[in-house]
């Protein structure tokens, strides 16, 4: 009998036609300890899930960065691509931006504006105005 010939090996990433690897996210997932048993498309899954979150936050970042003239894109249209979608804004909204730019907050972009004009005035309610605020010789009897 002829042996057969091995045909050459294929990633998880190949076959599911993605580019971040699978086998990666896979043992991470284990590694977390999330829950019990993890099934076989679930890191597939995830994969596809990250890498699409990346895709889309990348492509708004060149259109950040083609709108500022920009050749690269740098950390400011990475954040700023961020925030300017609610969804994604949200999906981030515990992560901490290394940045010290000037870059809109998510949650003006969140709010319709009938609810952002109600946080800003019961944020200008809570700070006391300067003529109402106690000096030293205030409180000093003299």
């Amino acid at each position: 009998m002829s042996a057969k010939p091995k045909s050459p090996a294929v990633s998880k990433s190949q076959k599911a036609g993605l580019l971040l690897g699978v086998s990666r996210v896979d043992r991470t997932i284990r590694k977390a300890r999330i829950c019990k048993n993890v099934g076989g498309a679930a890191s597939v899954c995830a994969t596809a899930l990250v890498e699409e979150a990346i895709e889309d936050i990348v492509q708004r970042a060149g259109e950040h960065a083609k709108l500022k003239n920009s050749k690269r894109i740098a950390v400011v249209h990475l954040i700023s691509a961020v925030r300017s979608d609610p969804d994604t804004a949200m999906l981030l909204c515990n992560f901490a931006f290394g940045s010290n730019n000037n870059v809109p907050k998510a949650i003006d972009l969140i709010l319709d504006k009938q609810a952002a004009k109600k946080r800003k005035e019961k944020s200008s309610r809570k700070r006391p105005d300067d003529a109402t605020t106690a000096t030293s010789s205030d409180l000093v009897g003299n």
